[in-house]
């Protein structure tokens, strides 16, 4: 404690001429003042060492990292880095129209336009308008300067072209990456897809190896190497390498499922339909959804409980009425209980779907081997449009509108893709549907 007489030597300002009490008062005072302030300047600070996180993931490829510490800065008030940022990895995985809301945001609270602009620039070149685009954004690349958007540019051309099934033109995309950032991860995972867009399973798994090797934290890397070797006949690689996935992400339900596989053909099925079990209680697509369904309905019948497996098979059918092995299993099943005629008319309909495929696989080669034939691609469409497959239909409907802007069939098919999403009311290959059954 300071002697009377004299100034606090932490305080030169303070004079020693107060009374005991006083001085003691002020100090306090002053010590609150001081902690407040820490604690208001403590915001800004935590807030900026959190979007350095959130950029470092993003440089990893790291996104459920990077969404979680953008939303922790969120939730201590609205940043236009952190919507920035967001917008990023949206449109990184995909979801166009949430990047969009991320960078009018983003943009609104005061955040750089050329970055916002550049971002949509990526945006297009990845939604089927890369010819809008890929001028630009090449002459972006050829300029040099940032690493980052650099990738970005070559991730974002790599999707546009994919998309718009200029295979040849994706693949020249992916060397001149591989030859610029030849140790990384990720353009490997993209030659891994572009492999299996050109059906050669062998080379596909070739690439996601590299991946692997290149990053071998990289979880997609190590899912689509666990995918690649299960295709391929690889069960026992595959299995450890879902074994890890499994571990490391037990809410991803691919990886349950992929795991479950492995593990019912090496004939542990009670764990398998465990994991099969629980993939349904996760986020799972219909398709997904189906497929393990029907797994469990096989199984059920196996077991000698042909009505639970007629109730998981009719499910399977409701979510994927275009899934030739549930409906071949549903035929089973139907057959076993003595409905001869609804066994044949689900394998009938197998035929039928089968008969369709095949058809597209012929007509996909065809079309990406003569890029320039709209033709081809409204087949294309048009056959997709047949199975219900909307999404992938407008996709390549509009990539034939885009060589012919006059193509007829390829505008008429287009219009029925988009009444079917608007309305719900396309039926694939107008096949009876069975009706959901949630019997035990």
């Amino acid at each position: 404690m300071s002697q009377a007489g004299q100034s606090d030597p932490s305080f030169p300002g303070l004079s020693s001429r107060l009374p005991e009490p006083s001085r003691l008062a002020l100090l306090a005072a002053i010590g609150c003042v001081a902690l407040a302030a820490a604690v208001v300047l403590q915001g800004p600070v935590r807030s900026g060492s959190d979007l350095a996180r959130a950029r470092g993931a993003i440089r990893r490829h790291d996104w459920p990292a990077a969404i979680a510490l953008v939303d922790g800065v969120e939730r201590r008030g609205r940043s236009a880095e952190a919507e920035f940022l967001r917008g990023r990895v949206l449109r990184r995985q995909g979801r166009a129209d949430e990047a969009e809301a991320c960078l009018a945001r983003a943009e609104s609270l005061g955040w750089n336009r050329e970055a916002v602009r550049r971002q949509r620039l990526l945006a297009t070149a990845q939604t089927n308008g890369i010819k809008e685009v890929e001028e630009e954004l090449t002459a972006l690349v050829s300029a040099g300067g940032d690493d980052d958007f650099a990738e970005e540019c070559y991730e974002a051309m790599t999707r546009g072209l994919v998309a718009s099934f200029r295979l040849d033109e994706a693949a020249r995309c992916v060397r001149y990456w591989t030859d610029w950032q030849g140790t990384a991860s990720h353009p490997w995972l993209w030659q891994g897809l572009l492999e299996e867009r050109l059906e050669r399973p062998g080379l596909a798994l070739d690439a996601y190896r590299t991946a692997l090797a290149r990053d071998p934290e990289s979880y997609e890397a190590a899912f689509n190497v666990a995918r690649m070797e299960l295709e391929t006949g690889k069960v026992d690689e595959a299995r450890r390498h879902y074994e890890a996935c499994h571990a490391r992400r037990p809410d991803d339900p691919d990886a349950a499922v992929g795991l479950a596989t492995c593990l019912l053909r090496s004939g542990d099925g009670g764990r398998a339909a465990a994991l099969l079990r629980e993939s349904l209680t996760l986020d799972v697509d219909p398709g997904r959804a189906a497929a393990t369904l029907g797994e469990l309905g096989q199984m059920a019948l196996e077991d000698g409980a042909p009505d639970r497996a007629g109730a998981l098979y009719r499910q399977a059918a409701t979510l994927d009425p275009g899934n030739t092995r549930v409906r071949q299993g549903l035929a089973a099943v139907l057959a076993r209980l003595g409905d001869r005629e609804g066994a044949a008319e689900q394998l009938a309909a197998a035929r039928a779907i089968g008969d369709v495929r095949r058809r597209l696989m012929a007509v996909r080669r065809r079309a990406i081997g003569d890029q320039h034939n709209a033709d081809l691609r409204a087949e294309a469409g048009g056959l997709l449009l047949e199975m219900g497959d909307v999404e992938e239909a407008t996709r390549w409907l509009e990539t034939a509108l885009q060589i012919d802007p006059g193509h007829e069939e390829a505008r008429r098919r287009l219009a029925r893709c988009r009444g079917a999403e608007a309305g719900g009311i396309l039926r694939p290959l107008r096949i009876k549907t069975p009706t959901p059954d949630t019997g035990s």
